[in-house]
């Protein structure tokens, strides 16, 4: 991917514009890694369990951290959904450790994690759209 020449007019522009796909590039093949090969990498011995735990609570935090931020805004943009958001959030909090809750907690991240999966690749896969009148 080259940087657009169009948006290419300052100095020094294009070296951080390739600077930037640089660092895509690179990082690319690292989010494609399954936990399994994380995992063997750990057992391997190029990276301890502290590293691999370290890596989990990282990720851990910020997708809630993601998450709060997220429903904050969803908050502050519709405040006529408080009380709805309220009522299903009581559902978790009040219904304690149960089957029942840990399933509808299941259920929610694999739809998610289905709906954002779909969404990205239908995204990827979507042709690039380019203004050529120029």
């Amino acid at each position: 991917m080259d940087p657009d020449d169009r948006i290419m007019r300052g100095p020094g522009e294009r070296r951080v514009a390739e600077a930037a796909e640089r660092i895509v590039a690179e990082g690319r093949p690292r989010l494609h890694r399954t936990w399994t090969s994380l995992v063997a990498t750990v057992v391997a011995g190029a990276a301890t369990w502290l590293d691999l735990l370290r890596m989990w609570g990282t990720v851990l935090v910020m997708n809630l951290i993601g998450g709060w931020a997220f429903m904050w805004l969803v908050m502050q943009a519709f405040p006529e959904l408080h009380g709805t958001a309220a009522a299903s959030g009581a559902t978790f909090a009040d219904g304690g450790y149960t089957l029942g809750t840990f399933c509808l907690a299941v259920l929610g991240n694999v739809v998610g994690g289905f709906l954002l999966t779909t969404s990205l690749r239908l995204i990827r896969s979507a042709p690039v759209l380019s203004d050529d009148s120029s």
